[in-house]
């Protein structure tokens, strides 16, 4: 007969616990290091801890009748997926304002659809044309780091290639320099912005820090 009975031990029962245990945690763990494409849903009493929680939160603000928020759905859903099937560290959600007046009226929602960016802290409206890649190229710009300056061939090169150009003068990791970056925020979409923070290179620039070291 091509078949057999083998009768199991107590030890290969337990080594094959224990296998089965060790496979089903690496699904889990494989699963869990998918990108997040799932889009949250919030309301008056869980946004303001989705957006403690979450560095880089997109938050769309809608009504169930408002026919321009039925037709970006598709497009929020697609941007969603995109940046989860590329593991970018962007969470969305949406905020049904209808049923949500406390959180409609604290971020000034005033007409549907309105969307939003939270970002550490700092909110940014969404104006743009609501397609999947236009979200992700906004998130993507408002979230990629501030290149810093050091030396005044960085500068120059910076000079031949790009137009126009934002450049802030500020001691390191001071509040002089948060604030700074977060008054240019919206010139993100439009200029490039560098970070000087060596006083001698202001000297080469011709430009002189005032009393507070920023410029």
């Amino acid at each position: 007969s091509p078949f057999a009975l083998v009768e199991v031990g107590e030890k290969m029962k337990e080594n094959i616990f224990l296998t089965f245990k060790l496979w089903f945690i690496l699904f889990l763990f494989s699963c869990n290091n998918l990108g997040n494409s799932e889009i949250l849903t919030l309301n008056d009493s869980t946004i303001e801890r989705a957006i403690r929680e979450n560095d880089i939160l997109m938050v769309k603000f809608y009504a169930p009748w408002c026919s321009h928020c039925k037709a970006m759905s598709e497009s929020y859903i697609q941007a969603s997926e995109m940046a989860g099937s590329q593991n970018k560290p962007f969470v969305f959600a949406e905020v049904d304002a209808t049923k949500s007046p406390y959180a409609a009226k604290k971020y000034r929602v005033e007409g549907f659809p309105t969307i939003k960016l939270f970002k550490r802290g700092r909110i940014l409206d969404y104006d743009q044309e609501r397609s999947p890649q236009n979200f992700l190229n906004f998130l993507e710009i408002h979230t990629r780091p501030i290149m810093i300056l050091d030396n005044i061939e960085e500068y120059k090169k910076i000079a031949e290639r790009e137009k126009l150009a934002v450049f802030l003068f500020a001691p390191e990791n001071s509040k002089e320099m948060d604030l700074m970056i977060e008054a240019t925020e919206y010139m993100a979409e439009r200029f490039s912005r560098y970070l000087v923070h060596n006083p001698a290179l202001l000297s080469e620039l011709g430009l002189a820090s005032n009393g507070d070291n920023s410029t």
